[in-house]
């Protein structure tokens, strides 16, 4: 069983742990800091890190931050995780914590792992303001041409475990690691070509780094694969408590459709209303399909595809960079919103946060081969709307012979979810989320459109 410090104790709530050694704990609850001074009492922290959070806006700290940033330091050092929707502040926990340590003590290195270039991407920047900031050396090692000077070795490391693995053998990363983070660690147990990966980078280091695990939720036997490779760690499972916080925020919605040919006109028809006035991403369940639905509407305003098999014109805009610069920088334009709506697989369902982002279509629902609801991969994908307390909208498109089947596993794997609404008009609907969230002239509108809706 896993003993947590008595501080630890004295804050949460006293519940048992599961046979699998995972506790579960409701941190869901913000808590309002007050100053400066008290974020730097509550996560001691050195004061130039309170002053980016303030200055980040990270004044309302969740528990479950909280409570973990303190674990994490409790000496002596253990390795621990968190499993929590995405939008729970997992990334500000490791940010933090790694960040701290690595002004603290500056003789060790400290490596943030993640699954894809993408995501050490978005990591990186984030670790780059903080590291600015307190005057810590930073890179991101995710193609060969990221070698540094042998003389400007970083304290801090965002990479790929490929990649990790490299520059371990060159010594650009060196062996003496402080902390590593295995983000997305869901994603990875679930790849055996991964976690091999991974576990050949930790091998390759000293024994006593502290190991910190991020992911959304885990099975009993993933889970027991996580006790055996990483020494057992604490795990703190706020999966489904949270879940429900989050299905609280997220209406969802689901357009029925006889055939394909119904389908499409139905998806042309929700973007022709959406006229790139609602942030959204839409999922298909190929690069194929993708393309085509991309074709299918690209002359609206401020459309975008992201796919690694199609290269668009307007990537150009972007200049003659590789491929992965290409797919970042697409995603910084929607992020910038230069592009409103989306089209993509699950490569956008994975980690990539877009905090304005009000509306996912599943324009293909995810499916497993027993043609039964995907409930891991359908979570992730409208995981990217309702962060951090925020409210969103998902729409599913759904056979009318499919709908009773896929729409009760809908119910039975969110608890506080309990109705789906059926979307009649289009149009109506584009205009209920308009008056919503969209401002006009300072003020929001409420009941008419603000352009002129026409069926394609």
């Amino acid at each position: 069983m896993q003993v947590f410090p008595e501080f630890f104790l004295d804050m949460i709530p006293r519940r048992f742990f599961s046979k699998d050694n995972l506790e579960t704990l409701q941190f869901t609850q913000k808590m309002k800091l007050e100053n400066g001074n008290e974020i730097q009492q509550r996560f001691n922290l050195v004061k130039k890190m309170v002053d980016i959070l303030i200055e980040q806006g990270i004044e309302q700290p969740t528990k479950l931050q909280v409570q973990s940033i303190k674990f994490i330091q409790h000496t002596p050092y253990q390795n621990f995780g968190i499993l929590a929707p995405a939008g729970a502040g997992k990334t500000m926990v490791y940010l933090i914590s790694v960040m701290q340590r690595a002004y603290d003590n500056r003789h060790n290195q400290y490596l943030i792992l993640e699954p894809t270039k993408l995501l050490a991407e978005q990591v990186y920047k984030n670790v780059k303001i903080v590291g600015d900031a307190l005057g810590l050396k930073t890179a991101v090692y995710i193609k060969a041409v990221d070698i540094p000077a042998v003389n400007l070795l970083p304290n801090v490391i965002v990479s790929t475990p490929g990649m990790a693995k490299q520059m371990l053998k060159v010594h650009f990363i060196s062996k003496n690691i402080g902390i590593i983070v295995l983000d997305e660690i869901d994603v990875i147990i679930k790849s055996s070509g991964l976690i091999d990966q991974y576990l050949q980078v930790l091998r390759s280091i000293k024994l006593g780094a502290q190991v910190l695990l991020f992911g959304r939720d885990l099975n009993k036997e993933e889970k027991d694969r996580i006790n055996v490779a990483f020494d057992n760690p604490t795990i703190v499972d706020n999966s489904k408590e949270m879940m429900e916080v989050v299905s609280d925020t997220t209406r969802e919605h689901i357009i029925i459709y006889d055939n394909e040919e119904d389908k499409n006109l139905s998806f042309r028809k929700l973007v022709n209303a959406l006229q790139a006035n609602i942030k959204t991403i839409v999922f298909a369940r190929t690069n194929e399909i993708a393309f085509w639905l991309y074709e299918q509407v690209k002359t609206q305003p401020k459309i975008a595809l992201l796919s690694k098999d199609y290269q668009l014109d307007y990537q150009s805009e972007i200049g003659n960079v590789g491929l992965g610069d290409k797919m970042l920088g697409i995603i910084d334009r929607f992020r910038d919103s230069k592009t409103m709506i989306m089209i993509a697989t699950d490569i956008m369902a994975v980690g990539i946060n877009i905090s304005d982002l009000i509306l996912v279509v599943n324009y293909d629902m995810p499916l497993n081969e027993h043609k039964e609801l995907d409930n891991s991969i359908y979570n992730r994908r409208n995981g990217r709307v309702a962060r951090f307390g925020k409210s969103g909208h998902v729409v599913n498109f759904i056979r009318e012979d499919e709908f009773e089947k896929i729409t009760q596993s809908i119910l039975n794997d969110h608890v506080i979810l309990n109705e789906i609404d059926v979307i009649e008009n289009i149009g109506n609907f584009v205009q209920y989320l308009i008056g919503i969230y969209m401002e006009f002239n300072g003020k929001k509108q409420r009941g008419k459109l603000p352009f002129e809706y026409q069926e394609p």
